[in-house]
């Protein structure tokens, strides 16, 4: 918090010298592991821990980090607060401590941020936020394949939600990924 590095002192497990070090809770936790290697049993796993408010802790490969990363932004928005451990006690040892969105990008910044084994550590669900609806967890997908205005469209019809509010939401998800607005 007051932007003092920290580096764990090496232990018989990755999972405590990342909590140590993350600057995100860790009085109450919950270790998961690794997920589901198949993307819908690991959304489906997600789902299921939306609205648990203690920490929650995830190891991730490298060739599996990106794809987790957009599971957790559909699954718990791209506001969560989180911390990436990557390499921990090698010479690249790195942590990344912002935001699921913030993260997405400084995991697309450099192809160095993709090596190694991760510890993702995820804060737990504030009392008072507020789940995401179906048409803002199917929006990410959808804007993979379609134009903001059609996953917007398509979202309402899919889930009988207001156009107009998913419609803001695509543009808010697309200028967090980045992408090109399209209309």
């Amino acid at each position: 918090a007051h932007h003092i590095p920290v580096s764990p002192v090496p232990g018989p497990s990755a999972l405590l010298a990342a909590l140590s070090a993350s600057g995100i809770p860790c009085d109450r936790f919950i270790f998961e592991g690794f997920l589901p290697a198949k993307q819908a049993a690991r959304i489906n796993q997600l789902k299921h821990l939306v609205s648990e408010p203690r920490t929650l802790v995830f190891y991730e490969s490298p060739h599996r980090i990106e794809a987790f990363m957009e599971n957790l932004a559909t699954t718990f928005g791209t506001e969560r607060k989180l911390t990436l451990a990557r390499e921990l006690t090698k010479t690249f040892e790195q942590f990344f401590r912002g935001t699921v969105a913030e993260a997405q990008i400084w995991l697309s910044a450099s192809p160095d941020h993709l090596k190694g084994e991760f510890v993702v550590i995820l804060s737990g669900s504030p009392a008072d936020t507020p789940v995401a609806s179906e048409g803002e967890k199917i929006l990410p997908v959808l804007l993979e394949y379609l134009s903001v205005k059609q996953a917007a469209q398509a979202a309402a019809r899919i889930t009988g939600e207001r156009k107009n509010d998913l419609y803001k939401c695509a543009l808010a998800l697309q200028k967090t990924q980045g992408k090109k607005t399209e209309s």
